[in-house]
């Protein structure tokens, strides 16, 4: 097919947003588009091709896959050999597990299905993810896989009837992608039938310019056209973020912006002397390298610092990117992509040599990863999978969320919260705190706090409104509290709820023989908990780290609102009058795994400082009673 250097220019325009976002910058927070641009332009790419092929009646699947083998493999399994030893140095035994668990699917051309089932796109595991963003690759060979035959059935039809066969294709395809994201969110994103309607797209671009041409409407209208077409797809990158529903309707807006200039993007007019730019088009010829190479490094910086990458550092490694992009491009990329220097029976055997080498890596390396002399006994507590941590934050209350209070002559206390309030059973539990009590637990979800008042807070809980309300009604929370004895309210407190809780605690009617508890919002901040693992004990001992100030304020706030005599600012009792606080117990133990919830060592090390508290000594453990 005839060279456009605009497409090159137009893979920049699509990768570059990409890397920004991927990189955090927000002023790029719709930069993920870029792939749906990428999707448009691999549709029209092949199809163009293979018109040509059908048409000249020599068209062949093996010559096919053959090209597609050469243009994807070689980088891919080049950059996934080089990630592996750094994913085995750097990511916790848990992780390295998961991300064989990736590569592997990566190599079975199925990794779009196993992120489906694994991950949020948008979270922040996903961003320690080095293999992310192979899920786009996971749908473009999939629909490499089928296209082909599908366009080969069609054209028994003649052109018109493949013309229409594709239309109908891609607007069900869209209608599902539009139903399915607002009912299954997670895999309308990742998966093929909601993606094909753009890769569809690229290739109705390829049926119109293959039979009627480039130049079909006046210069000026045509430019005109193609710097709409750029300024659409710009647009979804400054105005789309996490929260747009994707992909949907709203993903026309750079999918038809990626037609519009593939359709009309003239050399001669703006939008087309921008996008063949020279240093632009060579972004577009290293495009694909240098997708390839963000995400592992942005990925592992952020496993290896303390805190969050600083933008200068992600700036650099997204400069980093581009040049092992380039280095990649011309010692990888065009050798394997040269028919005259590694035949098609070369790409074969290297390809199959390369997948097998790499399952065997992948099969043998969890193994080493997780062998149990790997990391010396006191390191061993940094090991631990988040979701072992999370079982144990949440087992014991969870028992007892469901029961209610039995007449059996003990003293009996309610705890009403989010996960935090299982943080203050587990204080509980590893510190024999209120000893003889019958405990009944009530847990809600974080985004929805509580309330109890005339105010309509629809508008604070946004979509949640509708099943907070349903939550609060199903706990029956106001006869349970009346037959408490004690009723603590521990939350993850919220500007909102905390500016609340008195007229909510008085709206309980509590009579004047009950004890109401509130406990304050603690936090430790962000951390990357990976990052002790080569660090000095005694440094770890020092480590300090300050909390959000919303998160401050919001205590604050319930100090002047709440009785003296009920808040308690868990906070203030382990960071005393300090802006930060420690991370580590005296015994060396980590206090929380994530900033905000209690490891073991952390409840039984909070424990034993909140019983300290005047407001909580009634109910201290009694002697030798703490595990």
């Amino acid at each position: 097919m005839k060279y456009r250097s605009e497409i090159d220019g137009l893979r920049a325009v699509a990768v570059v947003p990409v890397i920004l976002f991927h990189a955090g910058f927000e002023r790029f927070s719709g930069g993920f588009v870029g792939v749906d641009v990428f999707f448009v332009l691999s549709g029209y790419l092949i199809t163009t091709i293979l018109l040509a092929e059908i048409a000249e009646g020599r068209f062949s699947l093996i010559r096919f896959y053959e090209r597609r083998a050469r243009r994807i493999l070689p980088a891919l399994y080049f950059v996934m050999l080089v990630t592996l030893p750094f994913a085995f140095r750097l990511m916790l035994p848990d992780e390295f597990a998961s991300f064989a668990q990736a590569l592997i699917s990566v190599l079975f051309f199925v990794s779009n299905v196993y992120f489906w089932q694994t991950t949020d796109y948008f979270s922040r595991a996903a961003e320690e993810s080095p293999l992310l963003h192979t899920w786009s690759l996971g749908v473009e060979e999939q629909y490499y896989m089928l296209f082909p035959l599908g366009l080969l059935l069609l054209w028994r039809l003649g052109p018109r009837g493949a013309l229409a066969g594709l239309i109908a294709g891609s607007l069900a395809s869209l209608a599902l992608a539009e139903y399915g994201v607002h009912r299954w969110p997670v895999p309308t994103f990742f998966l093929l039938p909601t993606r094909a309607w753009e890769l569809g797209l690229g290739s109705l671009a390829a049926f119109y310019l293959t039979r009627r041409g480039l130049a079909r409407i006046p210069a000026r209208f045509g430019g005109g056209a193609a710097a709409l077409g750029l300024a659409m797809i710009l647009a979804s990158v400054a105005l789309f973020d996490a929260e747009t529903p994707f992909p949907s309707l709203y993903a026309l807006l750079p999918t038809v912006g990626t037609v519009l200039v593939v359709l009309y993007a003239d050399p001669g007019a703006l939008a087309g002397r921008l996008l063949s730019w020279r240093p632009v088009v060579f972004v577009g010829l290293i495009s694909y390298s240098a997708y390839l190479w963000h995400q592992p490094l942005f990925a592992f910086a952020r496993i290896t610092e303390f805190r969050r990458p600083g933008d200068g550092l992600m700036l650099g490694l997204s400069l980093l990117a581009l040049l092992l992009a380039a280095l990649t491009w011309r010692y990888v990329e065009r050798p394997f992509r040269d028919r005259t220097a590694i035949s098609a029976r070369g790409i074969l055997g290297y390809g199959l040599a390369s997948s097998a080498g790499l399952l065997l890596l992948a099969g043998v390396a969890p193994w080493l990863a997780a062998s149990p002399t790997r990391y010396p006994p006191e390191q061993r507590q940094f090991t631990i999978p988040l979701a072992d941590h999370a079982d144990y934050v949440e087992r014991g209350y969870n028992r007892l969320t469901q029961a209610d209070f039995v007449d059996d002559g003990r003293r009996r206390l309610l705890i009403i919260g989010d996960s935090f309030s299982q943080d203050f059973y587990n204080m509980i539990a590893e510190t024999g705190g209120f000893p003889g009590y019958q405990i009944v637990t009530r847990r809600f979800l974080s985004t929805c706090q509580i309330y109890l008042g005339p105010e309509d807070v629809t508008p604070l809980l946004g979509a949640e409104a509708a099943n907070c309300a349903r939550q609060v009604q199903a706990a029956d929370l106001v006869p349970l509290a009346r037959e408490a004895d004690v009723v603590v309210f521990a939350f993850s407190w919220r500007p909102w709820s905390g500016a609340r809780v008195a007229e909510t605690i008085a709206n309980f009617g509590f009579r004047d023989d009950q004890t109401v508890l509130v406990i304050g919002r603690k936090s430790f901040g962000y951390f990357n908990a990976r990052s002790f693992l080569g660090m000095d004990p005694a440094a770890r001992l020092a480590l300090r780290n300050g909390p959000r100030p919303e998160h401050a304020a919001t205590n604050e706030i319930m100090r002047r609102l709440v009785a003296p005599e009920m808040f308690v600012d868990t906070q203030a009792l382990v960071c005393g009058a300090a802006p930060d606080c420690p991370l580590f117990a005296p015994d060396g133990g980590m206090i929380s795994f994530d900033g905000n919830h209690l490891t073991r060592a952390g409840a039984r090390y909070l424990g034993t400082l909140l019983f300290r508290d005047p407001r909580l000594a009634p109910f201290a453990p009694r002697t030798g009673a703490a595990l």
